[in-house]
């Protein structure tokens, strides 16, 4: 057992004084304690859950079921929950009831005082490497002709997706081949080209063109040579397409599929070529000069929030950069300034492109610093404790700033006990002043 758990076990022990003990929570960490600690030896009478499913059933050799059936004969309740509730808190107050509330996850207790690499003041900082970097290509494909030639190209598409399993794949083509192509589950966004569609739906070239954004490959896989030209106007890193003979178009194109297929199907053609695309990556370089930076203030919960984010944000603003980007699901600070963007309620694609034009996010341990380290960002993330470690972002580096919380009783009430917690109390100007010895900021 870990530190904090014999702690948990020791204070039981003492509150308990060897009465009748019921826990209240049938979940994960009312599972551990009972499994796999001293606590099975005490005197459980057995385990309330407000789960009605749960009723009836046993963890180990205890029963679960109501909480009315289960506390009644209790001297001491146990809550196995992760947060302190304050309605049950003041229902087990009027039942005269004596109890703890853990208010602490299992990840918490099996997490004992985690090794840190550097310590300003009481803020301990730890620095990760990325466990897994996924590639987050951006593909670009022209498909404007017809069924049969969009029907021969349908292996050559799942063989893109394939070659590239986390790219976002996007798709120029008709109100026609739109049909075919939605159904392969392949596609994030479609652009509906008007000007090459039978029926005239949809957006036309200037429109389109004016809509996308910069992609790190865009292949035309059309058989016919006439839409060419809107390849040569995408914005795209490595262009690939059949040849069309025309200097002016082939001449541009980073990879060159030659039509002449000497009695090979068209298909078969494209296919053959699918290796000689280059594996890409979308990994951003290391860069400790920060231009842009991507601020997610909202936690999931409130013992993770840290409450300075509206103030570091103003000191920030002032620092020699050229954007921080404020992402939330509403409008949360009122701050007025050019350099200072706010982005409310933003789908996963729209999250993901708009991440790429950051340098760096600060987090608190939330959703935002996850997805902006699967976006490759560097993240800086404030952490309410070192047990979070198990939760801190993985697919990019990450700097974790966090304080050691420690197993201490408080009382709710004369008989309700609980373990008191810190908020991560790091004042904004000391947060500035670490980022700014880890990254220059440059406008």
């Amino acid at each position: 057992m870990t530190q904090r758990v014999e702690k948990l076990i020791e204070d039981v022990k003492n509150l308990s004084k060897n009465g009748k003990i019921a826990v209240y929570g049938a979940g994960l960490l009312a599972k551990y304690l009972l499994l796999k600690t001293d606590l099975k030896n005490f005197n459980i009478i057995g385990i309330a859950d407000d789960s009605k499913e749960k009723w009836e059933s046993y963890i180990g050799k205890f029963k679960i079921d109501s909480k009315e059936k289960i506390i009644k004969d209790a001297d001491f309740v146990l809550v196995t929950m992760s947060n302190f509730n304050k309605n049950l808190a003041n229902y087990l107050e009027t039942q005269n009831k004596k109890a703890l509330f853990v208010n602490r996850t299992l990840y918490f207790l099996l997490s004992d005082d985690i090794s840190y690499d550097e310590k300003v003041d009481d803020i301990l900082i730890k620095f990760k490497k990325p466990d897994y970097q996924p590639n987050l290509l951006k593909i670009l494909i022209l498909k404007l002709d017809y069924f049969g030639d969009t029907t021969l190209s349908l292996a050559f598409l799942q063989e893109i997706r394939a070659k590239y399993k986390q790219a976002f794949i996007d798709v120029i083509c008709t109100s026609e081949n739109y049909l075919i192509l939605k159904e392969l589950g392949i596609f994030s966004k479609f652009y509906i080209s008007k000007d090459f569609s039978r029926s005239k739906e949809g957006m036309s070239t200037d429109e389109i063109l004016k809509s996308i954004d910069k992609y790190d490959i865009a292949i035309d896989i059309g058989f016919g040579p006439d839409t060419r030209y809107l390849l040569k106007y995408i914005n795209a890193t490595y262009k690939i397409s059949l040849e069309s003979f025309e200097d002016d178009f082939d001449d541009y194109l980073n990879l060159k599929i030659p039509y002449i297929s000497k009695g090979d199907s068209i298909a078969k053609l494209l296919m053959d070529h699918i290796n000689l695309i280059p594996d890409i990556k979308s990994h951003k370089t290391k860069n400790n000069i920060i231009k842009n930076i991507a601020i997610f203030p909202t936690p999931s919960s409130t013992i993770k929030q840290w409450l300075y984010f509206e103030d570091f944000i103003r000191l920030l603003e002032k620092e020699n950069i050229d954007t921080i980007n404020i992402y939330s699901d509403k409008k949360i600070f009122d701050i007025d300034s050019p350099k200072v963007k706010y982005h409310i309620d933003l789908d996963f694609r729209s999250l993901i492109d708009s991440l790429s034009q950051n340098d760096l996010a600060i987090s608190v341990d939330s959703f935002g610093s996850h997805v902006s380290s699967y976006a490759g960002l560097p993240v800086v993330c404030l952490f309410f404790d070192s047990s979070t470690i198990e939760f801190s972002p993985s697919y990019s580096e990450s700097t974790i700033l966090f304080k050691h919380q420690n197993m201490n009783l408080e009382k709710y009430d004369e008989h309700i006990y609980y373990y008191a917690s810190s908020p991560l109390d790091i004042a904004p100007e000391k947060l500035l002043k670490i980022l700014k010895s880890y990254y220059i900021f440059k406008h």
